[in-house]
């Protein structure tokens, strides 16, 4: 079998069973099948998917499948004729019965001599189901148009018409016989008008109609007169596809309202005057303020009647906004319940519900508009709005340390297990390539371990040990974390590290792991855009600051407005549901925070997301020993140690670092059994887990302390539960030293001296 075309790299092939497993790979439906006796050679996991078969089973016979019909007859006859055939629907079966409709297109070829087809196969049954949707939506939307109070027209690109409602024809008797799918809106225009329907056209016919279509792609509402005295109110507007809808509705009455109110203009008056809601009477066209009700003036702060001329635009924070309401206004000839920012006279702003209506007052389109003061109603809701943002942080961050401590009790067991047997595997191991193996394995379960004590100084807002640190350095081993992953994403990073950087003082693992999360956080949104995909890192000094910088720019998807001042927020995510927790950047924050610095997602130009971390440099040297490293260590003479713990595996370990370093150890798992040997034994140390099923910690440090208080002077103990208030105050109270895991042999063996120190004399 030829290699595939696109093989990297001189001749380069794949045997037959790497170009299987790329078959079984494929995500789509895939089979094939002899012709000869339709006997299945071959099939991919998402075709037994897609016919519901049992795990482990497959079809053997295209028959099983496929079902015979005259579409299927035509799909092989083209293949037999043409080598290949294309889109064909037809009718399956899947394992129980059921039957749908797929897509078939296949290609003929030879097997060990003889014809077989391979085929691909897509499952139409959505499809299908969307195309009946779409009908019954056009159907749905006839219907809703046909229900219209209102008369509505639709013309297609070429004046055609596409339909119109019974309302529409009810308001145009006299042309019904010419509303029919197709018909040409110029003709039907002009014969209508020649039957006298549009009163401006008389005398003027061929002028009129050059106007009308002069106008047909502008936007407008008219109202006018038709020639047996009733008034029609119609809108006129452009559609994407290049036609135009047209609106109508039959304003006899209010036109005739109208009349009476223009004849009842003092009534009308004296009605608004005495009314609280303030109101204005607006020219559109010139912004002239006709007519201010005295609740209007009082509320924008001046005396009533007015001597000057008014503007309403020089009460709008932003002028603009009126305009774009004025033009709203004229399209929908109302506007309801919309909030906007108003100026008064001193210069002071405020908000109001603004409600607007178009009306034709003495000759020239008038705005009556109305407004409610909403500074009262605002500032109860901002209130209202911070305190139920304080709670829904308490509840996130309660969460975040209920997390944190579960995740610690569940891995720190393990993680000192692992961690600490990986290197005494390291310290005792006499071959090298094990000794390499284990020290391999230990660093990564070391990191984990400093992982989870991250999180547990973070649960507790401390920024862990801190030493000098070269940030390009920490910089590098997030890289180091994370390439594979950008590598395989396609992601060229682009590095600016200044060599001159001074040195921080922080936590080493912390810092990494928020440059880590930073990295992902940028390969998650590259991912979803198209190449190329380009990731800047760069590092630098912040001028007269002492202040170090570390940005993170990346052209993918950005960080929408609406949520960008709360991507910081704990269990927040902008991510797809399964693709993100929500505490990356949460967390990032809070170590940044903790190190007295800040991060920050910047207002950058272009496309993608720009954050920069920024800590405070700091010149103050350190010793250079990180926790765990190993180095010279004062030995402890041969002590006698009890270990207590109800997990085998960590007692095992400290039991077993300990004798390494020529101690006798003793290691039981119950608390009791202790209380029994230290009846029959004299030990200098006494470690104990403090959560235990039969006894724990504090029951065990009474019973104890019930013989004297010497019998606890060489107490310690280790626990994964220090977030718990409950066992805080117990060690703060008691003062012995404790261990908290996960830890490495070394800080046993440092446990045992902090006993032996504080056993002796003052």
């Amino acid at each position: 079998m030829d290699a595939p075309r696109g093989s990297r790299g001189s001749g380069a092939r794949l045997d037959d069973g790497a170009y299987r497993r790329v078959l079984e790979s494929t995500p789509g439906p895939l089979y094939v099948w002899r012709l000869s006796d339709g006997q299945v050679l071959f099939f991919t996991p998402a075709l037994a998917e897609l016919l519901r078969l049992r795990e482990g089973d497959g079809p053997d016979n295209v028959s099983d499948f496929e079902i015979d019909t005259a579409e299927r007859a035509a799909f092989l006859d083209e293949l037999r004729a043409g080598g290949s055939a294309a889109h064909h629907r037809m009718r399956f079966r899947q394992a129980g019965g059921e039957t749908f409709t797929g897509e078939l297109s296949g290609r003929l070829v030879e097997v060990e001599g003889e014809d077989c087809a391979v085929c691909t196969l897509m499952d139409l049954t959505a499809q299908l189901q969307r195309e009946a949707e779409l009908k019954q939506a056009r159907e749905i939307l006839e219907d809703a148009i046909e229900a219209l109070d209102d008369g509505f027209v639709l013309y297609d690109s070429s004046d055609r018409l596409i339909i119109c409602n019974s309302r529409y024809k009810s308001f145009h008797g006299d042309s019904a016989d010419l509303l029919v799918p197709g018909a040409h809106w110029p003709d039907v225009t002009r014969i209508r008008a020649e039957r006298g329907f549009f009163t401006d056209a008389e005398g003027r016919l061929e002028e009129w109609l050059a106007g009308q279509i002069a106008q047909r792609g502008i936007a407008k509402r008219e109202e006018f007169a038709s020639k047996d005295g009733r008034w029609f109110e119609y809108s006129h507007r452009q559609t994407r596809q290049g036609g135009f809808v047209s609106v109508w509705d039959e304003i006899t009455a209010r036109k005739m309202m109208e009349h009476a109110l223009r004849r009842s203009e003092e009534y009308f008056r004296s009605m608004v005057e005495g009314h609280p809601l303030p109101v204005w009477m607006v020219d559109i066209e010139t912004s002239e303020i006709l007519y201010e009700s005295p609740a209007a003036a009082e509320m924008f702060g001046r005396e009533w009647p007015s001597t000057v001329t008014l503007r309403s635009t020089e009460h709008f924070a932003d002028p603009q906004v009126r305009a774009q309401l004025i033009a709203r206004l004229r399209e929908t000839g109302s506007l309801q319940d919309v909030e906007v920012e108003l100026r008064r006279m001193d210069g002071s702003s405020f908000w109001a519900s603004l409600n607007d209506r178009l009306i034709s007052y003495g000759g020239r389109d008038v705005s009556v508009v109305g407004f409610v003061d909403l500074t009262a109603r605002r500032e109860a809701e901002a209130e209202a709005a911070r305190q139920r943002d304080l709670m829904h942080q308490g509840e996130k961050l309660s969460a975040l340390g209920e997390l944190l401590a579960g995740v610690a009790h569940e891995l720190n067991n393990p993680l000192s297990v692992l961690v600490g047997h990986a290197l005494m595997l390291k310290e005792t191991a006499t071959d090298p390539a094990t000794a390499k193996r284990a020290d391999v394995i230990g660093s990564a379960a070391n990191r984990c371990a400093r992982i989870v004590r991250t999180f547990l100084a973070m649960a507790r807002e401390e920024s862990g040990e801190m030493l000098p640190v070269d940030v390009n350095a920490l910089v590098m081993r997030a890289l180091d974390f994370a390439s594979y992953s950008l590598k395989t994403s396609g992601i060229d990073v682009v590095l600016e590290l200044d060599e001159g950087l001074p040195e921080i003082t922080g936590n080493a693992d912390q810092l990494v792991q928020v440059f880590t999360n930073l990295l992902v956080n940028a390969e998650h949104a590259l991912n979803e855009v198209d190449r190329p995909r380009r990731l800047e890192i760069v590092t630098r000094p912040v001028s007269n600051r002492r202040q170090v910088a570390v940005t993170f720019r990346d052209n993918g998807t950005g960080v929408p407005e609406a949520v960008r001042s709360r991507i910081f927020e704990p269990l927040y995510t902008t991510k797809r549901p399964g693709s993100g927790t929500g505490l990356g950047l949460a967390l990032s924050h809070r170590i940044v925070t903790a190190h007295g610095g800040s991060i920050e997602l910047e207002d950058a130009p272009g496309p993608g997301a720009t954050f920069t971390v920024r800590l405070i440099c700091d010149t103050a040297p350190g010793d250079g020993q990180v926790p765990g490293d190993a180095g010279e260590r004062s030995r402890e003479p041969a002590l006698r140690v009890l270990v207590i713990d109800d997990e085998p595996d960590v007692g095992m370990l400290i039991g077993e670092s300990l004798e390494l370093e020529g101690h006798i150890v003793e290691v039981t798992a119950s608390a009791r059994r202790a209380l029994e040997l230290i009846e029959e034994t004299a030990f200098d140390v006494v470690i104990s887990d403090i959560r235990m099923p039969d006894m724990d910690g504090p029951a065990f440090y009474r019973a104890l302390e019930a013989g004297g208080p010497e019998r606890v002077a060489g107490l310690a103990f280790v626990t994964g539960d220090t977030l718990n208030s409950r066992v805080g105050d117990f060690l703060a109270r008691t003062g012995c030293p404790y261990l908290e895991k996960p830890f490495v042999p070394a800080d046993v063996r440092d446990l045992i001296v902090q006993v032996m120190r504080r056993r002796q004399p003052a």
